[in-house]
């Protein structure tokens, strides 16, 4: 894709989100969550921006795939593939908690080549594309430069990593509850770090690309990568820990860091 074809896929997908966070809105604090196979929540919220992303893409792109969260996931080759995830951060949602988004990604020949993260409540809106920086709310964001991993600096970290793990650092510890933001905070220079240890290709597809345009360091740490996708693969069944910091020396200082729990124990 040329620059002004990435700019109109660009301002596509921020229609897109516009009308996700409408009607994201609408449901938020009046709706309860079910449990799906995987373990994760779904609610009606979900389901309703799922059907109404790709019922836009598909009458504006009727060539392009698309791999969503709540529909199928299978990537078949295409040129050009939607990852979406119409309700990131479900459980904060369901709970009332303010930090949930949808995220909209624009992948061409397997690399997300446009990005977009929208949090309506926090008014947040984080955007990409490939070889134009990263963006929030129109306004240019970088990693936060030249940072000492000291006790005053932010490491993010989902549920599932702090009970699984032991980080062993002087960083402060924080649990957003959701994966996408927390890339974005790292995207931002909240947070000098991250990592998320069981996700999938929608959590990330359109943080990845913010972040680095931003010019994080980001990589799976665990499990197979993500990109350039693969043709014929599920995405269902892909999950991998996947790790952004500020600089890779901050990568691969977490990574030293990182503990599974029984080996963390045996080392005391």
């Amino acid at each position: 894709m040329n620059t002004a074809e990435l700019d109109e896929a660009l301002a596509f997908a921020c229609a897109l989100a516009d009308d996700a966070a409408q009607r994201l809105l609408g449901y938020f604090g009046q709706v309860e969550g079910e449990r799906k196979a995987d373990g994760s929540l779904v609610t009606p919220a979900d389901l309703e921006v799922d059907r109404a992303l790709q019922a836009a893409i598909r009458a504006r792109f009727p060539d392009h795939g698309i791999i969503s969260e709540e529909n199928s996931a299978l990537y078949s080759g295409e040129a050009l593939c939607w990852v979406l995830d119409p309700l990131d951060g479900t459980v904060n949602f369901v709970w009332g908690l303010p930090i949930w988004g949808v995220s909209i990604a624009l992948v061409e020949q397997g690399v997300p080549v446009v990005g977009v993260a929208d949090f309506p409540v926090l008014r947040q809106r984080f955007t990409a594309r490939r070889g134009g920086g990263a963006f929030l709310n129109d306004r240019p964001i970088r990693v936060r430069p030249d940072v000492r991993p000291d006790f005053n600096a932010l490491i993010g970290l989902d549920s599932r990593a702090y009970r699984r793990a032991f980080v062993n650092t002087s960083l402060k510890v924080r649990i957003l509850g959701s994966a996408v933001y927390d890339l974005l905070m790292v995207a931002r220079g909240s947070e000098i770090a991250c990592t998320q240890s069981a996700v999938k290709l929608w959590d990330v597809a359109a943080a990845w690309l913010i972040a680095e345009e931003a010019g994080a360091a980001i990589a799976n740490a665990e499990g197979p990568p993500f990109f350039p996708l693969q043709p014929g693969s599920d995405y269902k069944l892909v999950r991998a820990r996947t790790t952004a910091a500020a600089s890779r020396t901050l990568w691969q200082m977490v990574e030293a860091a990182w503990q599974p729990r029984a080996r963390a124990a045996e080392s005391k």
